[in-house]
């Protein structure tokens, strides 16, 4: 398999939202006004593309806005997708562009991006999709992501004991939301399912870090995360920097 760099899998995962983001301004600026093309694209993002036309048609969002431009023009006029994302989803698309805009401006310098930078613009860019309902979109960003773990972390020893590990998890995630009054039943039901897992099912360290990084990038792991989020409970997208820390030690960067 090629060898892609951190930069590489930020731009293929930009490259997979430009439709799906496409298709979100279509449906929503269409509708606000005749003059759609001129008031909320043209108006908003000329002064620095000069090369946005003053009218244009659907087929023009397809030939002339790239991903970053369709990041610019919803982070632009926000307010009139207000019916269809929340403010948490507004900052999704603020935060994936700035991701866009670092990651190119370190390729222009010659800098390095690291593999922790690739894979919160892709777990970014996988919930915005989530939010707009992209689930083939979705699963190809958590693929990548995968891939990008399996060259930078899966192929280096776990230095953490099967215990060790299993304590990190229980204190910092599941006994938390345990005892959290706001743990719904189905989060109690989850938890209780995923102590069981640990206790008996995964018999050694690398066998439950290879399920928490499975857990990370499948559709029950971020239907999990989804619940322990809403709740405002800890979850273990939240600790995962700490986990590998403790599982790899500080050079798995």
């Amino acid at each position: 398999m090629i060898q892609l760099s951190p930069r590489s899998y930020v731009f293929n995962g930009l490259e997979l939202i430009r439709q799906p983001l496409i298709k979100l301004i279509e449906k929503n600026l269409k509708s606000k006004s005749r003059y759609w093309w001129r008031e909320y694209i043209y108006e908003k993002i000329s002064n620095n593309k000069n090369e946005i036309p003053k009218s244009g048609n659907i087929n023009d969002l397809y030939t002339r806005l790239d991903e970053s431009l369709c990041l610019e023009v919803i982070k632009k006029n926000q307010g009139s997708f207000k019916e269809v994302l929340s403010k948490e989803d507004i900052d999704l698309v603020k935060d994936i562009k700035k991701i866009r805009n670092e990651c190119a401006h370190i390729f222009l310098v010659g800098g390095y991006i690291s593999s922790d930078f690739a894979d919160n613009a892709l777990t970014k860019m996988a919930r915005l999709m989530q939010k707009l309902k992209e689930e083939s979109i979705q699963i190809k960003l958590y693929s990548l992501r995968v891939q990008m773990h399996k060259q930078n972390i899966y192929n280096k020893p776990v230095i953490a004991s099967r215990e060790t590990i299993i304590n990190f998890l229980n204190n910092e995630v599941l006994l938390k939301a345990k005892n959290d009054p706001r743990a719904t039943e189905e989060i109690l039901r989850k938890i209780d399912h995923t102590h069981e897992q640990l206790k008996n099912e995964l018999p050694t360290n690398e066998d439950i870090v290879n399920w928490f990084n499975l857990l990370m990038n499948s559709p029950r792991g971020i239907h999990s995360y989804t619940h322990f989020k809403n709740a405002g409970l800890t979850t273990f997208e939240d600790v995962r920097e700490r986990f590998y820390e403790l599982c790899y030690g500080e050079e798995h960067k």
